[in-house]
């Protein structure tokens, strides 16, 4: 188990996707805090496994293929990637986090969801990634990126839990316990 456990250490791509597991399953919880709901694990689950299983591996992947390409922090080069960024990977990530959330929790129509809720999610995303982007991509070293947009998502993690939340029922306690 020690060897796995150092194993596991040395893997960028695995410590960054548990650090994006362990930031949103942390940013649901504090929503419910915050909220007042009574604490619902599956819920908060299905955001460590969006954050483990998607999340992660996805920013890994595409920060390595944006430093690759786009080598540097010169103006130009930060730009592009910025650019790159908010109209490739963004909706992607939106809506693969929309129909994700949604074959989770065993809805019926996947794309309802992403339709009612992607563009609005979407220009938040550019309002609140464009200048975080633009401090990753020109002061932090490309190791740190993941890391970087990880603890940068715990605010845009409460942004995305604000909107997923966005037409559903809010439960007191005690129908939280109770569902009829």
């Amino acid at each position: 188990m020690a060897a796995l456990l150092r194993r596991i250490g040395k893997s960028h791509l695995i410590r960054n996707a548990v650090f994006l597991g362990t930031a949103y399953c942390v940013t649901e919880s504090f929503q419910q805090t915050v909220i007042g709901e009574e604490y619902d694990i599956a819920k908060i689950e299905r955001f460590g496994i969006w954050g483990l299983c998607f999340n992660g591996p996805a920013m890994y992947g595409w920060y390595k293929l944006l430093d690759g390409f786009l080598p540097g922090t010169a103006a130009r080069a930060v730009t592009m990637k910025m650019c790159l960024d908010q109209v490739i990977m963004t909706p992607v990530c939106i809506v693969g986090f929309y129909i994700v959330m949604s074959a989770m929790e065993g809805k019926s129509d996947l794309f309802a969801e992403v339709k009612r809720k992607a563009i609005p999610t979407y220009l938040a995303s550019v309002a609140f990634w464009v200048p975080a982007q633009f401090i990753n991509f020109r002061l932090v070293p490309p190791i740190f990126r993941v890391v970087y947009v990880g603890s940068t998502s715990f605010i845009w993690a409460n942004i995305l839990c604000i909107f997923k939340r966005q037409g559903e029922p809010v439960l007191s306690s005690a129908e939280a316990n109770h569902p009829e």
